[in-house]
This record gives structure tokens, C-alpha cells and sequence, in this order.
């Protein structure tokens, strides 16, 4: 399984949008789309530091979804 693939995975089993992924990480859904696709490649240090903050997610009490909602992450 390739990378992106894993990255999908992982934040599907949390229960994010690719727009929640992207809020968390600072950057846009269509560059998480990309990821996913295997249409751009990441560095290692990059790659690690998405499935780390996706392992702990549940940690996370809430996080900005868009400018005008919450959402809470822990279930």
C-alpha cells in the first residue's frame, strides 16, 4: 500500500473530510486529494507527521472545520 493510501485510510477510520485534514495540517483539500491520489509525493518527514497527528486525532479536543464551524473530534 502506497503512502497516500494509508493517509486515506487512517483519516477515513477518524471520521475526517479531506477538509478536516487539510485545516489540521495548514493547507488546501485539493493538496490532500493529491496525497490520497498519489498524484503528488510527499517527503518522509511530512508523511510521519500526517499519520502521527492522525493516530492521535482523538486527542484533540476540537479544531476549526471552516471559518464559520467547530468540530469535535473527541468521541
Amino acid at each position: 500500500m502506497k503512502a497516500g493510501q494509508r493517509i486515506r485510510r487512517l483519516r477515513r477510520r477518524k471520521g475526517l473530510t479531506q477538509e478536516n485534514l487539510a485545516d489540521l495540517i495548514h493547507t488546501s483539500q485539493e493538496r490532500i486529494s493529491k496525497i490520497e491520489t498519489g498524484r503528488l509525493q510527499i517527503k518522509a518527514d511530512e508523511y510521519f507527521e500526517i499519520m502521527e497527528l492522525l493516530a492521535n486525532v482523538e486527542k484533540v479536543a476540537s479544531f476549526t472545520i471552516n471559518d464559520n464551524q467547530k468540530g469535535a473530534l473527541v468521541k
